[in-house]
């Protein structure tokens, strides 16, 4: 039986060095399809489907650390041992925990619009609460919406069309975003020791680039590559992102600015994030998501509300994102 879990392009060279691209939520395979020409000429490209996408049966309740040993077996099984990693979004997360649990086999990482999760959840949670109300194309920046219609509504027919066939399975976005709701690497990037490259798009609604900033900040040996008037997918938004990411693997060209890794992280900050991943690993977090995403039981502000009772209960405020504990 085809083993749907994973897609292997091998490069044109041989003794290519091995890439692992992990997709973001609702998304597998597919999302790296239009970067294999180029990719392949410098690497052995494996590709990861989540479950509920392309064909692997849908799973309602799974974390990003179940993915990411999941993922890691099927590199095993290819008999990889070093590899690239480059992750988009809650993709990102995966890159982050097999960064953090097996540091000696990432040679390099690329983080793309993603962030350490934790408190700083919250804006993404409300985002996603009123993802309905802004739109699908909400995840692009207002100028490539106005400049690139034609990509948009491609992106958006792609997406209706992968749906309707049952290529992306009812729910699955659901539980990919609840094991993206659910992880923290906010008390661990200190672990990460792979040259890493963080690339965020200066107007990204779903994650904002402040996470991303913070994330780079908090990584040993990190850049930063900051793109004007791009979203949550730079690589869709500006077509030089596919090239700086094989510039920033290859050495080819020094990529971004060197980040400030003189962030410090405060006590009240350990407090929330050990409050979240205490919060989030309860059945009461369980039941408020299903309540508010799929039964549809709480009003936008009541939710939020609802949500931050759970997460943060140590009455602190952040000073980064301005969260406040009720």
């Amino acid at each position: 039986m085809l083993d749907k879990s994973y897609e292997y392009y091998p490069c044109v060279n041989e003794g290519a060095k091995n890439l692992a691209c992990f997709a973001g939520s609702t998304e597998g395979c597919f999302r790296y399809y239009p970067y294999l020409e180029k990719l392949t000429k410098q690497f052995n490209v494996i590709l990861f489907n989540y479950p509920g996408i392309g064909g692997m049966p849908l799973e309602e309740d799974y974390t990003v650390e179940s993915i990411a040993e999941r993922f890691l077996e099927i590199l095993n099984s290819l008999k990889i041992d070093k590899f690239y990693a480059m992750g988009h979004s809650m993709g990102g997360f995966v890159g982050q925990r097999l960064a953090i649990e097996y540091p000696e086999r990432i040679e390099k990482l690329v983080l793309v619009s993603t962030g350490f999760g934790s408190f700083a959840h919250t804006e993404s949670f409300y985002n996603m609460v009123n993802f309905k109300e802004f739109g699908i194309k909400s995840v692009f920046s207002k100028d490539f919406v106005e400049n690139h219609p034609e990509k948009v509504d491609a992106f958006i027919e792609d997406k209706k069309e992968r749906i309707e066939s049952y290529f992306i399975a009812p729910r699955a976005s659901l539980s990919t975003i609840f094991a993206g709701s659910r992880f923290s690497s906010f008390s661990e990037l200190y672990k990460i020791k792979a040259e890493t490259l963080v690339i965020h798009g200066i107007d990204d609604y779903v994650t904002d680039l402040k996470m991303g900033e913070t994330m780079s900040k908090l990584i040993d040996n990190s850049r930063i590559l900051k793109l004007k008037s791009v979203g949550h997918y730079p690589l869709i938004e500006d077509d030089s992102t596919i090239d700086s990411v094989i510039d920033f693997m290859t050495e080819k060209a020094e990529v971004g600015e060197l980040s400030n890794n003189s962030y410090v992280v405060s006590e009240d900050l350990l407090k929330m994030d050990k409050s979240f991943k205490k919060g989030v690993n309860t059945e009461e977090y369980t039941q408020t998501f299903r309540d508010i995403f799929i039964h549809k039981k709480y009003q936008k502000e009541e939710a939020l509300h609802k949500y931050l009772s759970i997460v943060n209960k140590n009455d602190v405020e952040d000073d980064l994102y301005g969260i406040k504990s009720l």
